[in-house]
């Protein structure tokens, strides 16, 4: 079985143009929750609108970095300290974004069961 590599520029354009479209749908569904009466008052929906705007985070801050390193083939600012910042921004977002899940499982299993 072979493997077959993506180009570089391939990939530049498949992350810009998910991302562009990601953008547009984490704008549409925040502007729902956050406007919509009736999703509001929903027990979970604190929790997805957490998850929607970290998430929303790092595609604004993250993605456009990942999108310039496959453009150019370097690092935009090739220091430790933005490393270090790059790193901490992606661990936070992915492990945040798990443990808010987990958070909204359990509220979900706690309305279901209601002792």
């Amino acid at each position: 079985m072979a493997v077959v590599a993506i180009p570089i520029i391939r990939q530049f354009w498949m992350y810009l143009i998910s991302n562009d479209v990601s953008i547009l749908c984490s704008i549409f569904v925040l502007y729902h929750f956050l406007f919509d009466r009736q999703l509001r008052r929903i027990l979970q929906n604190p929790v997805i609108v957490t998850i929607l705007i970290v998430n929303f985070l790092a595609l604004i801050i993250e993605i456009p970095w990942i999108l310039y390193y496959y453009l150019n083939g370097v690092v935009w600012i090739f220091t430790p300290f933005f490393c270090r910042t790059w790193v901490f921004i992606d661990g936070f977002t992915y492990v945040t974004t798990a443990r808010l899940v987990a958070w909204a499982s359990i509220e979900s299993m706690r309305c279901l069961v209601r002792l």
